[in-house]
């Protein structure tokens, strides 16, 4: 009789909780401390575009004027977004160097003299590019003029290369570029979509072709 007692009391504590929680205390102790090994997975760069909206407030219609630009003035970049607003001044003059630029977008401009105008210093369109010219669908229409050399780039990431360049010209639009076209010719074409007007008017376009006017498609 008192010999199973004593193996009840013995089975009870070995199997209670306060023991086994010893007991998986030890376990750990012996097998030493417990490290997790941290993994570092690299994400994919990206260039991430700024947005620079002109609204030409400055006394000149320099680019380089901080009055002229909401978002800051452009240089410096990676990849910059230029939005063209209802300003007084028509789109004014690029004096900054080695300007690059993912987007331009041109706001139809009302009133007399509604059309956009630049010209300065060329600007390197880079990578997956679009320039687009807005239709309100009033009875203005908007009329782009481009006096710049647009060097088409390609830009590449990991195994991807990305060339593909946007010209967006709907109805009831125009788009004029008789600055010159760089780039190489094999990546650096000219896609058009809408419905408006594109004149390519510089000769010595380096896309693969000179002068043309690509009408609606």
């Amino acid at each position: 009789m008192l010999l199973d007692w004593y193996r009840q009391l013995i089975h009870r504590t070995m199997h209670g909780p306060k023991f086994q929680a010893i007991s998986r205390h030890r376990r750990l102790a012996a097998r030493g401390p417990c490290f997790h090994r941290l993994l570092l997975e690299s994400l994919e760069a990206r260039l991430t575009p700024a947005v620079h909206t002109w609204i030409g407030q400055g006394t000149v219609p320099n680019w380089s004027s901080p009055f002229n630009w909401s978002g800051g003035v452009p240089a410096g970049d990676a990849a910059a977004q230029l939005v063209f607003a209802n300003t007084n001044w028509n789109g004014g003059f690029n004096d900054i160097g080695g300007l690059a630029v993912n987007r331009m977008e041109f706001v139809t401009r009302t009133g007399v003299g509604s059309s956009w105008y630049i010209s300065g210093n060329a600007i390197t369109m880079r990578g997956n590019t679009t320039i687009t010219v807005d239709d309100d669908h009033s009875n203005f229409l908007n009329e782009v003029s481009i006096h710049l050399t647009l060097d088409q780039e390609v830009f590449c990431i990991g195994m991807g290369c990305y060339f593909d360049h946007v010209f967006n010209v709907p109805s009831n639009t125009t788009l004029g570029i008789d600055g010159q076209i760089t780039g190489n010719p094999f990546f650096n074409g000219v896609h058009k979509t809408g419905m408006g007007l594109l004149e390519l008017q510089n000769n010595a376009n380096d896309y693969g072709g000179g002068r043309k006017s690509i009408p609606a498609n």
